[in-house]
């Protein structure tokens, strides 16, 4: 039952009173060993078991009565699993008020006994069946996470970026918020795979993708939309706030070191900014923003270019012009 507890209390993010589990189990087992030598009903002793075992299971839905209120999948099994407790502490009650104390030889015989026979199988089921639906919930989950991540970055994968830009793009429409995108190509991705091999080319991909998730959190969006080609939707943001994280992101990645394959060379990359016009449908702005990365690889890459600017300068030069 502790083993229980703490399996259902740890898959709903919960920390089990492990200790006080430990310490319920070892005075119940104190209190069984008095009873049997003070008395010879067979009640009393199996009545120390089971309160102790619906004192236990009470303990873990204390711990977890919060759960069924922010987790569906808590809902559906704590009910399940604390079935038990209710038979195990309000049975022997009920049957001790009803029969009285019972003969250890004549327990077979008795109503207690016919509840066991009744009650036990039906608690076993319900609580492997729920157990069995959880599990299956869990691994449908974690097949559709898995598939919605690139495993090299651990960004969204690009139909799952894209599920969540349409999400957003339908909010800002609703809130008339600006939204602006940013696209990002890794520079002479071709030649690292040519001259240092795949694997160090995914080892340049997972960089520049870790470099990306430190510096864009929520409630922006970034992703992983082609071969070494990045995503990043800013919400509240116009271009010129686009504008300079994408600087900063291109400086950082000249600075980078990929140490598991080639730490002494440096990387660089392209950006292309565009804000969103008003209504303006996802694949619109997308276009405008690889028209603007386009840009920024013929102007010599790693380089920033915002779309409709004429600025194509290095990215150390603007940043310098700025500073």
């Amino acid at each position: 039952m502790i083993q229980l507890n703490w399996s259902i209390a740890k898959r709903i993010g919960f920390r089990a009173p492990i200790g006080s589990m430990v310490s319920l189990a070892f005075l119940s087992a104190l209190i069984l060993v008095g009873v049997s030598l003070a008395s010879q009903d067979a009640f009393l002793r199996i009545f120390v078991v089971e309160t102790a075992a619906g004192l236990q299971f009470a303990m873990g839905m204390a711990t977890t009565r919060t759960a069924r209120q922010t987790d569906k999948r808590a809902a559906a099994i704590l009910p399940s699993h604390h079935l038990p407790m209710l038979l195990l502490l309000l049975t022997p009650i009920a049957i001790y008020a009803y029969e009285g104390p019972v003969d250890p030889t004549a327990y077979h015989e008795s109503i207690h006994w016919l509840a066991v026979i009744f009650f036990a199988p039906l608690s076993i089921m319900i609580m492997a069946t729920s157990t069995l639906l959880a599990l299956s919930e869990d691994l449908t989950r974690r097949v559709k996470e898995a598939h919605q991540t690139d495993f090299l970055t651990g960004l969204p994968t690009r139909q799952a970026f894209e599920e969540r830009v349409a999400e957003l793009l339908a909010e800002a429409d609703i809130s008339n918020e600006p939204v602006t995108m940013v696209l990002a190509d890794i520079d002479d991705f071709k030649r690292v795979n040519d001259e240092l091999g795949h694997q160090a080319g995914d080892a340049v991909i997972a960089a520049f993708g870790a470099l990306l998730r430190d510096h864009v959190e929520e409630p922006h969006l970034v992703g992983r939309v082609g071969g070494e080609e990045f995503c990043i939707v800013l919400r509240h943001a116009d271009e010129r706030a686009a504008r300079l994280l994408a600087l900063q992101l291109c400086a950082q990645f000249n600075s980078v070191s990929v140490k598991s394959c080639c730490p002494e060379r440096r990387f660089s990359a392209s950006f292309g900014v565009a804000k969103r016009r008003v209504q303006e449908p996802q694949a619109s702005v997308y276009r405008r923003a690889d028209m603007a990365l386009y840009a920024a690889k013929s102007a010599g890459k790693n380089r920033v270019v915002v779309a409709g600017e004429k600025d194509r300068a290095p990215a150390n030069a603007i940043a310098s012009s700025a500073a």
